[in-house]
Parts: C-alpha cells; sequence; structure tokens
C-alpha cells in the first residue's frame, strides 16, 4: 500500500501502512516463513537483524513470490522486494538509520468477461466459459506489438501480457533523530524514490 489515501485509487479506507522492524542491539534475530495457496502461489519471506557493535546494527528482510493470479493463467508472475537498514545510536541519545528498498513486482492483469443473457433477463456465463475462474487473455498476448503514436518515436510498442503489470523501484533513505532536551527533539528525514511503471493491460476498443 501507498504512504496515504492519495495512493489508494476509491480504496482509502483499504490503505494499509507497514511499519518496518527496527534493527536489533540486543541479539542476533533471524525469521522465515514459506506460504502456499490453494491457486498456485508460492512466497518465502524472510528477515535477519544483529548487532555490529554496541551503538550499531543492522537489518535485512524481503520476500519473493511466484503467483499465476486467482484465475487460470498461462502466465506465472514473479516478484520480489528486499529492504537493508543500517542505524547507529548516538550517546546522549538519538539515532542515524540509512534505509535501501528495491522492489520488482509483476501482477497479473485480468481482462473484461464476456457475459450472455439467457433469453429471460438472467445474466450468466458464455458457454464454455466459467466467469468466475477464467480468463480470456491467454498466451496469444504473451509478447505482441501494439499500435502507438508515432510522436513517440515508434508507431509499436512492445506489449507483454507475461510481464503482466510491472512496477520496479529503488529507494533511499536516511532518518536522524536527536533529543535537545528532556521535552524537545529533532528530527530529519529525506527519500529518494526512483520508479517505473509498466502497465500490459487488455482493453475492449483499444486495437
Amino acid at each position: 500500500g501507498g504512504t496515504s489515501g492519495v495512493l489508494a485509487v476509491n480504496g482509502a479506507a483499504a490503505t494499509i501502512n507497514f511499519i518496518s522492524l527496527k534493527p536489533s542491539y540486543d541479539r542476533a534475530t533471524a525469521m522465515a516463513r514459506f506460504t502456499g495457496t490453494s491457486y498456485g502461489e508460492l512466497r518465502t519471506d524472510g528477515y535477519f537483524s544483529a548487532p555490529l557493535a554496541d551503538n550499531v546494527a543492522f537489518s535485512v528482510g524481503g520476500y519473493v513470490t511466484s503467483n499465476p493470479g486467482f484465475r487460470r493463467s498461462d502466465f506465472d508472475y514473479t516478484t520480489y522486494h528486499f529492504k537493508a537498514m543500517l542505524e547507529t545510536k548516538f550517546a546522549g541519545g538519538g539515532f542515524l538509520r540509512f534505509t535501501f528498498k528495491k522492489g520488482d513486482q509483476h501482477d497479473a492483469y485480468y481482462a473484461d468477461m464476456p457475459f450472455a443473457s439467457n433469453g429471460n433477463g438472467k445474466i450468466g456465463d458464455v458457454p464454455g466459459l466459467n466467469g468466475l475462474r477464467d480468463n480470456i487473455a491467454g498466451r496469444a498476448f504473451g509478447q505482441i506489438l501494439v499500435p502507438d503514436s508515432c510522436a513517440t518515436g515508434t508507431c509499436l510498442r512492445p506489449f507483454s501480457l507475461a510481464d503482466g503489470i510491472h512496477t520496479q523501484t529503488t529507494q533511499y533513505r536516511i532518518d536522524l533523530g536527536k533529543p535537545l532536551t528532556d521535552k524537545i527533539s529533532i528530527f530529519a528525514r529525506a527519500r529518494y524514490l526512483k520508479a517505473s511503471f509498466d502497465f500490459n493491460g487488455i482493453f475492449p476498443g483499444s486495437n
């Protein structure tokens, strides 16, 4: 999820903020989890943190997943997200933390499904097509060229349903906190995010 409802179009109430575990200064800490689902998703999560000195600690974590999607699909979509932190504590209180995040995410795209009327005013599946489980976008759309505006420098652009909705992110962040008195403290944060987004979706009437 995004950092606010601004990034959750028509779903502000569904926005979730993830608060990362802070590096462990006491002892080495590790976690691993393996997940499988009835629709074919496989996922591995991992996390490790340990102190490097009395006032320095680090952590690394992330996950890798392979997911064909909820509907029947000829494709498998892989994703990974990785995060690393290095933090130091000051003798008089406060901290300085460096964070690096990297993500490469592929998500399935589901084209609009056709439905049919049985003549009695009831809507149902097209014969031979399960509206709940099937997917009209098949292997033929795995790698094709689609028309594009020649003003972009090319009249055709590559389209890959095998890649699906492809998002790549790289982020660097610095956090600084320092108490000035028992009641007053200051903080500073800076973040740089580089992202690319390739939406490979099939739309009616889009040629």
